[in-house]
């Protein structure tokens, strides 16, 4: 018996630790493509704060889950690569049995390992981070560490930017602010989720400039269009400037 399992309830199918309980991601089985959850519809919001419809980008996803954010970005942004890293072999091989991830994707490399570890040696960079790493706990361990952030900031454009998932029983936003604008040298703005505990922290790009909501709103209903995904609910999160 693994350390993880797969529970189908009332039409969704999550990804939960035997141990704990703890959720580590789930789908809904009448739209498998189009994230669910709230806090991964709060970071994928992040996205439109760029105009993601054009060019090519290097995607880093630390922690895999359910695969759910990887598997829409494959799907509707076919000029970029995603790069996940995920801990555990097990969560892997279970998003690819029952959560349709594509491990063998062309434009998908998974690297099984500590997302610390291979931040540390990695000689890319890559236009937007997402760091959603627990263990069994919900703890983060590492992936909050002052050496990580110095090393995340090497792997980052200065037009890219880095998003961060905690979950408030266990981390403070303030001091999670603190830590990556210290190690970033980074404007970092919080949303905070009504829905669930997590929070998180957005690293802006250097520079960052806000565009205008009507922009935004623009950018969400393309992705709409696109993926089936109605972003514009996440937008008052979001920094944005008056007309």
């Amino acid at each position: 018996m693994g350390a993880f399992e797969v529970v189908d309830y009332e039409g969704l199918r999550y990804l939960c630790s035997r141990s704990t309980g703890v959720v580590q991601g789930h789908i809904c089985l009448e739209a498998p493509h189009v994230p669910a959850v709230p806090y991964l519809r709060a970071a994928l919001s992040t996205l439109l704060l760029d105009d993601c419809f054009s060019g090519a980008r290097n995607i880093l996803l630390i922690g895999l889950g359910a695969g759910v954010v990887p598997r829409f970005i494959l799907r509707n942004f076919p000029s970029w690569h995603v790069t996940v890293v995920e801990i555990c072999p097990e969560v892997i091989d279970t998003a690819v049995s029952h959560f349709y991830f594509p491990k063998t994707h062309p434009r998908l490399t998974v690297v099984c390992g500590c997302g610390n570890e291979y931040i540390k040696t990695c000689n890319r960079t890559f236009d937007w981070i997402f760091v959603d790493g627990f263990d069994q706990e919900g703890l983060v361990g590492p992936l909050l560490s002052s050496d990580f952030i110095q090393n995340c900031q090497r792997t980052l454009n200065p037009s890219s930017s880095l998003v961060v998932n905690s979950i408030a029983l266990h981390e403070n936003s303030t001091t999670v602010s603190m830590r990556l604008q210290g190690g970033l040298g980074r404007q970092v703005h919080v949303i905070q989720l009504t829905e669930t505990p997590n929070f998180l922290s957005l690293a802006l790009p250097s520079g960052f400039s806000a565009s205008p909501k009507e922009t935004l709103f623009s950018r969400a209903g393309r992705l709409k269009l696109i993926s089936g995904l109605d972003l514009s609910s996440e937008l008052d999160r979001l920094p944005c400037s008056a007309l």
